[in-house]
């Protein structure tokens, strides 16, 4: 097998030279110098039409001739004047002129140029000649399409709208934002219909630019097995030039046929390619973890059914308020609501049970009601379980247990997902995580239950001891903060800031305002937040 098979063929300085990028910065603006290579580019630019030059004379037959200013006047869109060779172009037989040479003269106005200054009638003649004309109608419908395409662009930026479709082909009904509008603006002007959409030229395509693009297929697989899954994967590879032999990294979740180390996807790629390192994605493992505590716990796993049973009695009071079959008032359906959580989500299960701390009242006195007047026994039965499991002393402990670990794993979960996350701080963050958890166990059982007993006493669930005074409320705020100040005591980065407004900037520098946005915002509120009126006062006797 040759080696040749894995690799990009190099391309000839010829290829390249087509391909060589355009930047509106560098390119000549003189009409001698201009590469044929670039041509689109130079109807972003204004003509080249030098005012204040002054022009040279030429000698005709012992009379000198020179160019004349204000023949831009009369042609002021198409004809340019050269400085380094003295002679006159046009740009628009330039861009859109065919490969069709001696019509009317018009290849001097792209080539060498137009240089007969005692003629002034061969500019009038190519200004009048069907060449030139046909390239200025050329040039108008191409600037009309373009100025249509940037329009819709325009407006689908502004508002913040999507361009593509799911189905874009001709017997669409809804081809997407994009096509749709521009689709919209031709059925209201004639001139942008007969040259976009469908009777646009098939032939126009993008040649600059490079695109660079980290997804490189999807791809529908009938097998699942290691061996087919590998096959298709290089598959797609050998589609892109791409060598098997350059992967450095593969990461899958915990399935057998992707991950088992005898005849798994990542060994089967690893038996050729012994750098092709595997990772066992984080987030799925955080995932697992919870899970697998939480179903070999027996008090967890009876607390998270509850929840699930709460969350679907939720949905049946506004199903049952919809119909008219209870009455709107104070309760559950005016509070903040319950989200679903998802088992393979645990961040929402994080968003739920805080969720549940906070309308913890309201929504056991939304129970105690479908309890008494509800006409469905069965859900009066399954309302009666809810509630006695919900104001036990167990349930209040485990919601406020788990508010604890989920907060510290449900931030690490967000930042494991972050697309421009790396192994370096995947591991710090998973290390401060574990630290801090562990700092949890060390300190014990008092913190919490001394949360737990002042909730209680709030909520008038039984207690032994309901004498201190309730702390209200356990918020995301207060989960990141924690967490923040654990991470920044332990970065020498931050130890020698003497400001608020240090800090702002070192969060910045740092990145940590992308980590913990709501501290940041804190910081960012304590510098805003006016202290005194002096400077205003200041202004004010000033005027």
């Amino acid at each position: 097998m040759s080696l040749h098979k894995f690799f990009k063929k190099k391309e000839d300085d010829e290829q390249q030279h087509k391909y060589m990028k355009a930047d509106l910065n560098s390119i000549p603006v003189d009409p001698f110098e201009r590469p044929n290579e670039i041509r689109r580019p130079y109807l972003q630019k204004e003509h080249f039409q030098p005012l204040n030059h002054k022009f040279p004379p030429r000698d005709f037959r012992g009379k000198p001739r020179r160019f004349i200013q204000f023949w831009f006047d009369d042609n002021k869109y198409w004809l340019e004047y050269s400085i380094k060779q003295d002679a006159a172009f046009c740009l628009c037989c330039y861009l859109f002129k065919s490969s069709i040479p001696n019509q009317g003269g018009s290849d001097h106005f792209v080539k060498s140029g137009f240089k007969a200054w005692n003629r002034k009638s061969g500019i009038d003649n190519h200004k009048e000649g069907t060449p030139h004309t046909i390239v200025v109608q050329k040039c108008q419908k191409y600037r009309t399409c373009l100025n249509a395409s940037i329009d819709c662009v325009r407006f689908l930026i502004r508002q913040g709208l999507s361009f593509r479709g799911h189905n874009e082909k001709e017997d669409s009904d809804n081809k997407g934002n994009f096509l749709e509008l521009l689709q919209w603006l031709a059925n209201r002007c004639d001139v942008v219909d007969r040259i976009a959409l469908k009777n646009a030229p098939k032939n126009a395509q993008m040649k600059c630019g490079e695109v660079v693009e980290m997804f490189v297929g999807l791809r529908n697989v009938n097998d699942t097995s290691a061996l087919s899954l590998k096959a298709t994967i290089y598959d797609v590879l050998a589609k892109w030039n791409l060598s098997p032999s350059r992967i450095r990294g593969q990461g899958y979740d915990g399935a057998s046929n992707m991950s088992g180390a005898f005849s798994g996807l990542r060994t089967l790629i690893m038996n050729e390619t012994k750098y092709a390192h595997f990772v066992h994605c984080f987030v799925h493992q955080l995932q697992l973890a919870l899970v697998f505590v939480a179903k070999n716990h027996t008090t967890i796993n009876d607390f998270f059914d509850v929840v699930s049973r709460i969350k679907k009695q939720a949905v049946k009071v506004m199903a049952a308020l919809a119909e008219g079959e209870l009455q709107s008032g104070t309760g559950l359906n005016q509070e903040v609501g319950i989200k679903r959580p998802s088992d393979t989500r645990w961040g929402s299960h994080f968003a739920s049970l805080l969720n549940i701390q906070t309308i913890y009242a309201s929504i056991c006195d939304v129970l105690e009601d479908i309890s008494e007047f509800d006409s469905d026994r069965d859900r009066r039965a399954e309302v009666i379980c809810i509630l006695k499991w919900l104001k036990s002393f167990d349930f209040v402990f485990c919601l406020h247990f788990m508010v604890d670990i989920l907060g510290v794993t449900g931030h690490l979960n967000t930042i494991l997902q972050r697309k421009d996350q790396d192994i370096i701080n995947a591991m710090n963050q998973l290390s401060r995580s574990k630290k801090a958890i562990q700092e949890s166990r060390d300190i014990g059982w008092d913190p919490l239950l001394e949360k737990v007993t002042l909730f209680c006493a709030k909520n008038k669930v039984k207690v032994v001891d309901l004498e201190d005074e309730y702390f209200n409320g356990y918020s995301h705020c207060k989960v990141e903060l924690g967490n923040y100040i654990k991470d920044v005591r332990e970065d020498e980065r931050f130890t020698d800031l003497k400001s608020i407004g240090d800090l702002a900037k070192k969060m910045v520098e740092e990145k940590k305002h992308i980590i913990y946005p709501k501290v940041y915002l804190l910081v960012k509120l304590a510098l805003i937040l006016p202290v005194a009126t002096i400077s205003v006062e200041r202004a004010f006797s000033a005027m």
